[in-house]
């Protein structure tokens, strides 16, 4: 998966990229409503996002790159940031179970897990992503006038 970034802030061969989240604007056949649509109220269109990155070709601060990342890599993300609370939620229902009959038991305990996992999933992968970035710079597409 490729897209377009700037680089926010440099240390040796890691940099941290800037970019704006895609989202359904990208393949909407109204392009006219300049992402004034109902759906992109609700995933945030203009929202910016940071990762850190590999830099092997020497950007600057200031850059706009061409970042990437392997498919496989942004599929698994997706699995487990879709699939491992439903996990957890199954899981701690059973616990529930274990604990008492009534339903509302139930209930909270596989709402607990639910919630649980994605702090679980944030401070997993926010630790990863800093020790073994998954994102290469992998070209400059227009160098900063100030770096010159």
């Amino acid at each position: 998966m490729k897209q377009i970034a700037v680089v926010v802030k440099k240390n040796g061969e890691r940099a941290v990229v800037e970019t704006s989240r895609k989202t359904a604007c990208d393949n909407c056949e109204r392009k006219s409503c300049d992402g004034g649509c109902e759906i992109t109220g609700l995933i945030g269109s203009n929202k910016k996002m940071t990762a850190a990155a590999i830099d092997d070709i020497g950007a600057e601060v200031g850059d706009t790159v061409e970042i990437e990342s392997k498919s496989s890599t942004v599929i698994g993300y997706a699995a487990v940031v879709f699939i491992f609370p439903i996990v957890a939620a199954m899981i701690f229902y059973g616990l529930g179970m274990l604990i008492s009959q009534s339903l509302t038991v139930h209930f909270v305990s596989s709402l607990i897990g639910f919630i649980a996992s994605f702090a679980v999933i944030y401070f997993t992968l926010e630790k990863h992503a800093k020790k073994n970035p998954s994102i290469h710079i992998v070209g400059i597409i227009h160098k900063n006038s100030e770096n010159s």
